[in-house]
């Protein structure tokens, strides 16, 4: 969930772009006046583990938190479960946290980009192809929605990538945020993976070893 925090910085703050300005020295605070988190309204779709963790993120910065989920969940204090419309509706920031299923490809689509402000953000570390990346370009540009920051993309390894249709996006507009899927690309996370794999396997061989 840190990778989504980030994203969500980057591209609330317009760090990416004023960082680009400041490598050419321009000073460009005018230009990239960003907006605050406090007092915003995060909406979480999808209130599982990771879910649980972006709301307290949330709560940590101030922000009202609402969330939605198929499943009939306790909320954590400071925390409002509420519908799908409501939470597209009221949502200043939307952090997706569901799994792909058949179901859930498009889920957020031209019809449900419509129902959000036109001043929110949208964050993506989930899987591309919940959301509808052409639909999600034409809300970027129309100002459907103000930004993005995604971790994730539809075909991420395609051979073309550079013609994929967000990363083209994203080189001429300064309102979406791209990272090549790294959220659990840590060194942190990759000694817990490999810990993880040791145990089980080392419980396998003793479980053998028993049972011989």
């Amino acid at each position: 969930m840190q990778m989504a925090w980030a994203l969500l910085l980057a591209v609330v703050r317009r760090i990416p772009w004023s960082f680009d300005a400041a490598k050419e020295g321009y000073w460009a605070r005018d230009r990239y006046r960003g907006h605050q988190l406090a007092g915003k309204t995060l909406g979480i779709l999808g209130y599982g583990r990771l879910g649980h963790i972006m709301a307290e993120y949330g709560v940590g910065f101030r922000m009202r938190v609402i969330a939605h989920d198929v499943r009939d969940l306790e909320p954590a204090p400071g925390v409002e479960l509420v519908d799908l419309d409501t939470l597209l509706r009221e949502a200043d920031v939307l952090s997706i946290h569901i799994h792909l299923t058949e179901e859930n490809r498009d889920f957020i689509n031209a019809d449900r980009f419509a129902k959000m402000k036109p001043t929110c953000y949208l964050i993506n570390t989930s899987r591309g192809a919940i959301i509808n990346e052409a639909d999600f370009v034409e809300a970027l540009e129309t100002g459907q929605i103000d930004g993005a920051g995604v971790d994730v993309i539809e075909g991420e390894w395609r051979e073309d990538l550079i013609k994929h249709t967000l990363i083209r996006y994203a080189r001429e507009h300064e309102n979406l945020v791209i990272a090549p899927h790294t959220g659990g690309v840590t060194v942190e996370a990759q000694q817990m993976t490999k810990e993880f794999m040791v145990s089980k396997l080392i419980a396998f061989l003793e479980a053998q070893h028993d049972q011989g």
